[in-house]
């Protein structure tokens, strides 16, 4: 069976046998919301836990509306213009309204970037901005000695605010939006990092990685974000669910944690794919770009496939990281050769990408994957990788090729005779074995 699968801006094609495959590995989605403006101003009518948003913004005076960063774009226009539409419906000058970016520790945008973030309407007519980790954060009280919380004062001093995200599965925080818009998409760099470090709990003694993807209940990274946000106080908040093409799929509103809760429960029955039994061949595209833009952004697919294969078997993986292998600090902890030495440093200077670093190199350990990408091959060719990625001895089962003959020639005859999944869309549904 030949099968076409998204590789960046183009498709791949790789010929397996269709008596082996098992399951196709897709969302449920259902039929898109026919107008979603109108869908939009009935949740913001008739919320989730709170008034209507129309009582809620009665003798406000100073509104900010959180966004996502350039980082979870999305469709920001298609949720964020119906409710901006509504604000100036309900009264609420343009004067009085900040559109402001959850960068986190993120890079600020450029005024083109920012621009291209909300669409060009909104950036003409509203006041956009970036929140900055690094500037303009007042000290609140702490959670504990060991997380010190700074928000940015924009966000202090709204006596309306109101957070727009979109709903996704997140490999540590169980899903993004909502809380995770304050934190830490608006707390000082201190804070974010403080955060961050509580999800060591997910590495347990031995050096196991426990994932808590789709999961909020007794998450305690979710719980430290959620004590944040409340101490911030939003007024409001709006969660929209999209399908393939920017389709609005869901849209929940109101209350802090009601609504947000709403949202995740509507996204994870289109997104979470039942699977009998894990085998020991999983193939998997990222979905094609930017969701395989560069190898940090290809670990959500290939965490999601991994749900989905035998320990001890294999992900075939399409990701042609047109951008290589990702942020500066990513590739530093990349370059990491073992485990403990990678957990050792982590616990001793913690950063983010280290710990999404660790994830990808620990699933490694348990699975071997094969990634389908020229780009990264050719990196390799030209000295540009990690020691152990250009053939040194190494404990992680990664292999990078540059075409699928190469990955189906290091699959071998009898790989190629193993029962499979096959995931169309690696980055956008999670595996959920029901056996």
């Amino acid at each position: 069976m030949k099968y076409t699968l998204c590789y960046g801006r183009e498709t791949l094609t790789l010929d397996l046998p269709d008596d082996l495959c098992r399951r196709v590995i897709q969302p449920s989605f259902p039929p898109a919301i026919p107008d979603p403006d109108a869908a939009i101003t009935r949740c913001l009518d008739d919320p989730v836990g709170t008034p209507p948003l129309s009582k809620i913004l009665e003798g406000r005076r100073r509104i900010v509306v959180v966004i996502p960063d350039a980082t979870r774009a999305g469709a920001i226009p298609l949720y964020v213009g119906p409710l901006l539409r509504y604000l100036r419906a309900h009264g609420v000058s343009r004067e009085r309204a900040t559109l402001l970016s959850a960068t986190g520790a993120h890079g600020l945008h450029s005024e083109a970037q920012r621009a291209a973030l909300v669409g060009p309407e909104i950036a003409a007519q509203w006041t956009v901005e970036d929140h900055d980790c690094d500037r303009g954060n007042v000290e609140i009280e702490p959670l504990d000695a060991e997380t010190p919380v700074a928000v940015d004062r924009h966000a202090l001093e709204a006596d309306c605010l109101i957070l727009a995200g979109q709903i996704s599965f997140h490999y540590c925080a169980g899903f993004g939006g909502g809380r995770k818009l304050i934190a830490p998409g608006l707390c000082g760099r201190a804070t974010v990092h403080a955060l961050h470090r509580r999800t060591l709990a997910n590495i347990d003694a031995d050096g196991n990685w426990h994932s808590r993807t789709g999961v909020l209940h007794h998450n305690p990274f979710h719980e430290a974000m959620l004590a944040v946000a409340r101490r911030v106080g939003p007024r409001f908040t709006l969660h929209a669910t999209f399908g393939l093409g920017n389709q609005l799929l869901g849209v929940a509103a109101g209350d802090l944690v009601k609504a947000h809760v709403a949202a995740c429960l509507q996204y994870a029955q289109i997104f979470t794919c039942p699977v009998p039994e894990r085998l020991p061949l999983v193939v998997a595209s990222c979905g094609g770009w930017p969701l395989d833009g560069n190898l940090y952004q290809a670990h959500k697919a290939f965490d999601n496939a991994f749900r989905a294969v035998q320990r001890g078997g294999t992900i075939l993986l399409l990701a042609e990281c047109s951008g290589g292998w990702g942020p500066e600090a990513f590739v530093r902890w990349l370059a990491i050769p073992t485990l403990a030495e990678h957990r050792q440093r982590l616990r001793a200077e913690f950063q983010v990408e280290g710990h999404t670093t660790y994830a990808f190199k620990w699933k490694a350990t348990q699975c071997r994957v094969i990634i389908v990408s020229h780009v990264l091959d050719e990196r390799i060719t030209a000295g540009d990788a990690p020691a152990w990625l250009r053939g040194g001895p190494s404990p992680f089962q990664i292999e990078i090729v540059g075409t699928i003959g190469e990955a189906l020639e290091r699959l071998g005859a009898g790989g190629r005779r193993l029962p499979y999944y096959l995931m169309p869309n690696g980055a956008a549904c999670l595996p959920e074995v029901t056996g």
